[in-house]
């Protein structure tokens, strides 16, 4: 028997993030070693081939520690390239700066693409300047199709037309990473730096806590203006664990930083949980969360008050005016940027960010949403996403109700007329290890309010036999088989 169902329960975004990362289902090692070879071109333009028709040259007008021009000759469809090796179905981020003159015939002429005719602005595969005579950042993601990627720089309008004999575009910081995926629409990547192991919150569960933060390790994003709030209202929110003080949860500031504009989340030197931005700090409670406990942490901004939720209780705020921009920031998750920062090691999962407050209702319920995935074998889920599970049916009863009928009279004799009979299903699961229950807790709890989903009793997930819709019809009983270590499961239903 299987059953499909939407999440109810689970990771819950509210839909206007601009961010949404740590939420990997894959146990492993990751190992962020960057891809592209001489993309900050410091003294020469070598390991990068120019197209049949385009001039490619070391220049430092620009970009005045080095940058690579970009001419475009008489022929079209040509840019400059390299090549590089990929891990099939692995996701990737490539980001660079790019600069194009006024004075060029084509329009915003610059773009990076993995795609060889310069792809269409929008597909996924490239990025384009939006104005002319400012350096600009760049950057989108891909999962590897082959062993071997080749990067494009192009002169080029906004992958519509080519450029013009003449026109040129400027380049520096050309990079490529593995990345950590966006679940927002804003699809953002972070970018792994060093070596990040994912691994099991707790025990058997199918949630990835992210940890070996060091100064050499962490992720993250090259500038992303969605992430530039100005003195308006935005939130932070995601889960963390840490036996050590001195911890940078979540940090968005330049490279370099001494004074400028940062939104900096940490837990200090005596473990309490602080956030620093440019006057206005919030670091007045005194709890310290360096017991090794996974707890979800909210920092959110609402008509210029910041406020701290710590398990979904408000902890600490403190009238705050200061202003989130900075167009050379960069957003960095599990250490801190700045020099002498922290850097000790720790463990997150599911964090994300939102252009808007977060009220102390939303915060309760996203924690209430989430909170059970942070046990043993608990299962990853999104909310109003859509799963499905195949269930060892021990057996099946299935009856018709009938809930209306009338009595007419038909040439003189009595009939009865039944005018709907609703079909019932009563079913009972039975051995069901113990390490497998928090995955029909949740389908169970997403269905208890009358949810629809799809019961198929002698097919399964791979191959249907004849799936019907149904709503739980009374709620469910769970009860103990003989052990601790397996149970059994009663659920009625009824057809609709």
């Amino acid at each position: 028997m299987s059953i499909t169902y939407t999440a109810k329960k689970g990771l819950k975004l509210i839909g206007t993030e601009v961010g949404a990362w740590l939420a990997d289902t894959t146990a492993e090692t990751v190992v962020g070693a960057e891809l592209i070879v001489n993309g900050d071109f410091p003294i020469n333009v070598s390991g990068w081939i120019a197209g049949t028709g385009i001039t490619v040259t070391h220049d430092t007008t620009i970009y005045t520690s080095g940058g690579m021009k970009v001419t475009m000759g008489a022929t079209t469809a040509q840019g400059s390239s390299q090549s590089f090796t990929t891990v099939v179905g692995k996701l990737y981020v490539i980001s660079c700066d790019a600069y194009a003159p006024s004075s060029n015939t084509t329009v915003n002429a610059a773009v990076i693409s993995i795609d060889a005719n310069g792809a269409t602005v929008g597909d996924g595969e490239s990025d384009h300047i939006s104005s002319e005579d400012a350096s600009q950042g760049l950057k989108f993601g891909f999962i590897a199709t082959a062993i071997t990627t080749t990067v494009y720089v192009f002169v080029l309008n906004r992958g519509i037309a080519w450029g013009v004999s003449g026109d040129v575009a400027y380049f520096d910081n050309i990079t490529c990473k593995l990345a950590d995926n966006d679940l927002s629409a804003n699809d953002h990547d972070l970018a792994y730096y060093g070596s990040i192991t994912k691994s099991p919150v707790e025990t058997g569960s199918t949630v990835m806590g992210y940890s070996g933060f060091s100064a050499a390790n962490y992720l993250e994003q090259s500038y992303d203006s969605a992430l530039d709030f100005g003195a308006g209202d935005f939130s932070v929110r995601g889960w963390f664990r840490s036996s050590n003080k001195s911890v940078g949860l979540f940090d968005r500031k330049r490279t370099g930083w001494t004074t400028e504009p940062r939104l900096q989340i940490q837990l200090s030197s005596t473990g309490y949980l602080g956030v620093f931005m440019t006057s206005a700090h919030l670091n007045s409670a005194t709890v310290d969360y360096s017991d090794n406990v996974w707890r979800f942490v909210v920092i959110t901004k609402s008509s210029n008050i910041l406020y701290a939720y710590v398990n979904g209780v408000l902890t600490d705020s403190i009238a705050n005016t200061d202003t989130n921009t900075d167009a050379s920031a960069v957003t960095r998750m599990g250490v801190q940027i700045q020099t002498g920062g922290y850097t000790n090691d720790h463990e997150q999962a599911l964090w994300s960010v939102l252009p808007s407050a977060l009220t102390a209702t939303q915060i309760k319920t996203i924690y209430d949403s989430e909170k059970h995935m942070f046990k043993e074998n608990s299962v990853f889920t999104q909310v109003d996403e859509e799963y499905s599970l195949d269930l060892s049916l021990d057996r099946v009863n299935r009856s018709e109700d009938i809930t209306s009928k009338e009595s007419v009279s038909i040439g003189g004799n009595q009939e009865t007329v039944f005018q709907r009979a609703d079909v019932l299903y009563d079913i009972n699961i039975k051995n069901i290890p113990k390490a497998s229950l928090p995955a029909y807790r949740v389908w169970l709890q997403s269905v208890n309010a009358g949810e629809t989903f799809t019961f198929d009793p002698y097919g399964t997930i791979a191959s249907e036999d004849d799936p019907v819709s149904v709503i739980a019809d009374g709620g469910h009983k769970e009860s103990r088989n003989g052990t601790l270590e397996y149970f059994n499961i009663s659920v009625k239903m009824r057809e609709v």
